[in-house]
């Protein structure tokens, strides 16, 4: 038991609530990260250099108007994309033609075709967006 005259201690302590940060035990935490709002700049998480606060994307990493980032990843998923459509092809390819006229070369080539298609498609596509 507690003494009557010794002061209860706590955030709770004095009927006072609890704010969101100190509920969950991380009010420096957020008040640290209500500081970086306010600050001028911020890093980016990917180059880690500092851009101005409010830009929806680094012009370091994305360019001056953001489309270079798209472009590059309108290519990877289209490069993805192709590189799946062309296995299935290839695998369907070969198994109409048989092994002894299915080689790793026109294999690989009809993959391979598939993955610069679905690159180009996929650049040309974030490009007109």
């Amino acid at each position: 038991m507690r003494p009557e005259n010794e002061e209860a201690k706590g955030p709770n302590a004095a009927g006072g609530s609890l704010g969101i940060g100190d509920a969950l035990g991380r009010g420096h935490a957020v008040a640290e990260a209500g500081k970086a709002l306010n600050a001028e700049t911020i890093t980016c998480h990917s180059c880690e250099r500092e851009v101005p606060n409010g830009s929806i994307y680094c012009p370091h990493c994305c360019g001056e108007d953001g489309r270079e980032g798209a472009i590059k990843r309108g290519g990877f998923v289209g490069g993805m994309l192709g590189l799946m459509a062309g296995g299935i092809l290839a695998a369907v390819w070969s198994s109409i033609v048989g092994p002894e006229r299915g080689t790793w070369g026109m294999v690989f080539g009809i993959t391979m075709g598939s993955v610069v298609t679905g690159v180009l498609l996929g650049m040309i596509r974030q490009r007109k967006e």
